[in-house]
């Protein structure tokens, strides 16, 4: 369970930065595609052998919980 949290803080923080853009958090189309590509990965990575199966609510959470972080933090980098 651990290395899967530690892969998916990456990769979420991989999608974050790629899809970066001035202002960001204002614009609704880069907000839904980074959503859309985190979801993408939590549901991918659970059909491996390896991968952690998690309910759509609890990836619904965990991708609420990453939009306010990195909202946060490109507030305080602002």
């Amino acid at each position: 369970v651990e290395a899967f949290c530690v892969e998916a803080a990456l990769n979420v923080h991989a999608i974050v930065q790629e899809l970066n853009v001035v202002n960001w958090t204002s614009n609704e189309d880069v907000k839904n595609s980074m959503l859309q590509r985190m979801d993408d990965w939590f549901f991918d990575a659970g059909d491996g052998d390896e991968g952690l199966v998690l309910p759509p609510a609890v990836i619904d959470a965990i991708l609420d919980a990453c939009m306010r972080i990195a909202t946060a933090q490109h507030q305080v980098r602002a």
